[in-house]
């Protein structure tokens, strides 16, 4: 059964991961509508670090800093290194940067919506 949609309730998101520089990447997250518009009231969701492509799996190995908020949204830590929950802009939008100081290995961005699906970023090189 598919979840019943909530007026201004993230129910998608596109992410766009920034160019990484001296080990750190800004990735964005537009939180988007039942309809695919981009949400125009804040919302909650779960990020969390993953070191698959399929979001399956958490690093044994926590990214080497703490993911820090950008520009937009606020950030609340979970699990230091690895899940976030985070509360978007009015405009459903939120940056990140990820950092790896320690290994600079490839990530992935998992967005957990409140419906439980998960949007997943591309590859995050923090190796640069």
């Amino acid at each position: 059964m598919e979840w019943t949609t909530e007026i201004g309730c993230a129910y998608s998101a596109t992410i766009t991961v920034g160019t990484t520089a001296s080990n750190k990447s800004k990735v964005t997250v537009q939180l988007k509508d039942y309809a695919g518009n981009n949400l125009t009231v804040p919302n909650n969701v779960i990020i969390r670090v993953s070191d698959v492509a399929t979001g399956l799996t958490t690093p044994g190995t926590p990214i080497g800093s703490e993911v820090a908020i950008n520009a937009n949204g606020d950030l609340a830590v979970l699990l230091t290194k690895v899940a976030f929950l985070i509360t978007s802009t009015a405009a459903g939008l939120f940056d990140v940067d990820l950092e790896d100081t320690s290994n600079g290995s490839t990530f992935y961005l998992v967005v957990v919506l409140p419906n439980g699906k998960l949007v997943i970023s591309g590859a995050v090189d923090l190796g640069d």
